[in-house]
């Protein structure tokens, strides 16, 4: 298993999540969540050059503006071990939920804050990402105090067990299979 694999399957599950939501962005405009993984990107046609003095010169707010409402999925960090006889790994996300409110009421967290409890609510309901990552407990979410305006943020934690993969994109995790290895399948039915 690996963390583009968690990404990749963690951004399709909030991008069906999170499928017509619509929150203010710039200006007060509704707009759709977007959902990006690892991070914002970048506006097209500008290509920031970190070293320069003037690196976002050509990178406006009018174009950072428009990344809002927005879900980021990103990898933390993975630790390999053993775990109950089996080669398990844990990798460590964070999603990011993100809006931008420039007006002078400051309610952008509200917003965010009705962002994580869907999220929460959608891992509670189902543990399992793509049927190959089980999602532990304690689930860890937080609104990210640091004064931000006009983006308000907040993040949740995840820690993902996941099996080791074999050959044939077959993965240990799970139940026993025939010679006595896990699989992903009914996981959840022997804890």
């Amino acid at each position: 298993m690996n963390e583009l694999e968690l990404i990749d399957a963690l951004a399709a599950r909030l991008e069906r999540l999170f499928y017509g939501w619509t929150l203010p962005g710039k200006n007060g405009k509704l707009q759709n969540v977007k959902i990006f993984a690892q991070y914002i990107p970048q506006a097209e046609g500008i290509t920031l050059n970190t070293y320069s003095e003037n690196a976002i010169e050509n990178y406006t707010g009018e174009d950072f503006a428009n990344n809002f409402p927005s879900v980021i999925v990103k990898a933390v960090d993975r630790v390999d071990s053993e775990e109950r006889g089996i080669e398990m790994c844990r990798l460590n996300m964070k999603i990011l939920c993100c809006v931008y409110d420039e007006s002078s009421v400051s309610t952008g967290y509200r917003d965010v804050l009705n962002m994580l409890a869907k999220i929460r609510e959608d891992i509670l309901t189902e543990r399992f990402i793509d049927n190959r990552f089980h999602i532990e407990m304690p689930l860890k979410s937080k609104l990210i105090e640091a004064d931000s305006w006009p983006v308000y943020f907040g993040e949740i934690e995840l820690k993902c067990e996941a099996g080791r993969a074999l050959a044939g994109n077959e993965y240990i995790y799970g139940r026993r299979l025939n010679d006595g290895r896990r699989s992903n399948a009914d996981w959840h039915e022997e804890h």
